[in-house]
């Protein structure tokens, strides 16, 4: 899939906010999973605005720092941030409501 069928068409200044929007989100999701036991399940909702911010940001040409990725995994033991990022992937409509759109 294309970075324009990705976004949906979307204009540069639509893809501006969109970036802006989904970084305001990734940071709160990485604040809240600092929270010790919570953590482990809000890094993945991390992880999945990371790689939509990532891919936006770069518009498509990179999805983002795979060590980065690893020290989330790491801190979210592995399976827990792999479950939700592959919820949030195929269940739309929680994907929005944790990227905020």
């Amino acid at each position: 899939m294309t970075f324009e069928e990705w976004t949906g068409g979307a204009s540069e200044q639509e893809v501006k906010a969109l970036t802006k929007h989904t970084k305001k989100r990734y940071l709160m999701w990485l604040l809240i999973s600092l929270i010790p036991v919570i953590g482990q399940v809000t890094v993945g909702c991390a992880l999945f605005c990371y790689n939509n911010y990532a891919v936006l940001k770069s518009r498509g040409r990179s999805g983002g720092n795979s060590i980065w990725r690893f020290v989330l995994m790491l801190w979210g033991f592995f399976i827990l941030p792999i479950i939700v990022v592959q919820l949030c992937a195929r269940i739309e409509s929680l994907g929005n409501k944790v990227l905020g759109w």
